[in-house]
């Protein structure tokens, strides 16, 4: 599809940079090669806090909601659009909040990546009573999809369509990998099993010498608290294992720095059981580099690696209040991958075929399609919701848009609905989980209906 095909849609953005490289990564990734099948309209940050008149919050009050209306009203005039792109997550709300409080004739771009999380899941919970048809929801797997139907019918409408990567120069790779590097990359949590990395390839090292771990990422958390009691964590599995000459700490990386970690990589080892995770980037990245992939059989990993095709899948288990990894099964992937040079020329063969699926040029215009169809929904939607009648809800005021799970089975049913419009991360994550596996257990090796 081309541009001039397409150049009737213009479509706005926030123009800013998430903190978090992988969060960056991807943001950059979507306004880049979206870019270039659209109009797609920068707005600043700072003008973008203006139409907030600096805080969202004050759109939550009865007497500025109007004016917050009218303000985007004019916004989109000015911009000559009615469609936008909500890469900006925690303003969503608000902005939906205000469109539909005068019904504007305006369409939201609404991309999920995580579910599953505590800030993630309330984030969807705050999203369902104010998402409309026209609204163009997509899911980047159909595991976080049926996440999504889990919490509310609303979320049915969800397209799945998959993140996408420029794969116009892949890496072809040849068998002089040594040493053998096992790459990382990604935020450094308790929830990425960077310590059960660490103990993999100690393990590893006694049939494979020349092996050692790259962790490419950065500590993140709650809190400084939570990072650093990681960072204890992984410095006593460090010397618990004698690891420390066989474990290198690169930092975030972007660009070419990333590309030439890929490239030198024997294989991308990712044993993620985050409750957020959703897609795995990295994984189609890897693709392009042809770089076989080690990861768990855990939520959207299993729709993007291809089993004994360009990668092998570790069980994962989610038995009991948080999920298990069998790293034993985990030694015996890696070691055949390492041991076996033909084998891993194959999944290398495997993943460069499999990452043209992703390619930018493929996906974009089921994205494109499904904002033309947008266009054909009446504004008008028989799920609308008074602004006063959200003002004062509890969410058990509002069961008709959430699942007998939510309402019968969370202790925040009467939390006040307003209340997860601001971002909350506060339940420790051993708390969390067995909150969580309720919408989300079929994350760990689930089989997900369509």
């Amino acid at each position: 599809m081309s541009l001039e095909q397409t150049d009737f849609i213009r479509m706005a953005y926030i123009d800013g940079r998430p903190k978090r490289v992988n969060e960056r990564v991807i943001d950059s990734q979507l306004t880049r090669l979206i870019g270039e099948h659209t109009r797609l309209i920068g707005i600043p940050p700072i003008k973008f806090l203006k139409l907030f008149n600096g805080s969202p919050e004050r759109w939550l009050e009865k007497k500025e909601i109007k004016t917050a209306s009218l303000r985007l009203q004019k916004l989109c005039a000015d911009l000559d659009t009615k469609i936008i792109f909500a890469n900006l997550p925690q303003l969503t709300p608000y902005l939906l909040l205000a469109r539909n409080h005068m019904n504007l004739d305006i369409r939201f771009l609404i991309i999920a990546h995580s579910v599953g999380s505590e800030k993630w899941l309330k984030h969807w919970i705050a999203l369902a009573p104010l998402i409309r048809k026209q609204d163009i929801v997509i899911a980047a797997t159909q595991s976080c999809k049926t996440a999504l139907v889990n919490l509310s019918s609303v979320y049915k409408q969800t397209v799945c369509i998959p993140l996408f990567i420029d794969c116009h120069n892949p890496v072809q790779r040849s068998l002089a990998n040594k040493p053998f590097n096992i790459l990382m990359i990604g935020r450094i949590e308790p929830v990425k099993n960077i310590h059960n990395a660490i103990k993999l390839t100690a393990e590893l090292r006694k049939t494979f010498p020349e092996v050692r771990l790259i962790v490419a990422g950065e500590f993140t958390g709650r809190n400084k608290e939570e990072i650093d009691l990681y960072r204890l964590q992984i410095e006593k599995v460090m010397h618990g294992t004698n690891s420390f000459d066989i474990v290198q700490w690169v930092g975030p990386v972007e660009g070419e720095e990333k590309s030439q970690l890929l490239s030198s990589a024997s294989l991308l080892l990712n044993l993620s059981t985050d409750p957020g995770e959703t897609f795995g980037f990295n994984l189609i990245e890897a693709k392009t580099h042809g770089l076989p992939v080690v990861c768990t059989k855990w939520d959207g990993f299993m729709e993007v690696v291809n089993d004994e095709i360009d990668g092998l899948f570790v069980n994962c288990f989610w038995d009991r209040d948080l999920p298990e990894i069998d790293m034993d099964n985990a030694l015996l992937c890696c070691s055949r991958i390492l041991c076996n040079d033909s084998f891993r020329l194959q999944l290398s063969k495997g993943a460069l075929q499999a990452a043209f699926y992703y390619d930018y040029k493929k996906v974009i215009p089921r994205i494109i399609s499904e904002i033309r169809n947008a266009d054909t929904h009446l504004i008008s939607d028989t799920r609308r919701t008074e602004f006063e009648e959200l003002q004062t809800a509890n969410l058990i005021n509002l069961k008709e848009f959430y699942s007998e799970t939510v309402i019968q089975e969370t202790s925040f049913v009467n939390n006040r609905y307003f209340s997860f419009f601001t971002e909350q991360n506060g339940i420790k994550h051993e708390e969390w989980m067995p909150i969580a596996k309720r919408f989300i257990h079929h994350f760990a090796g689930g089989k997900c209906n369509d």
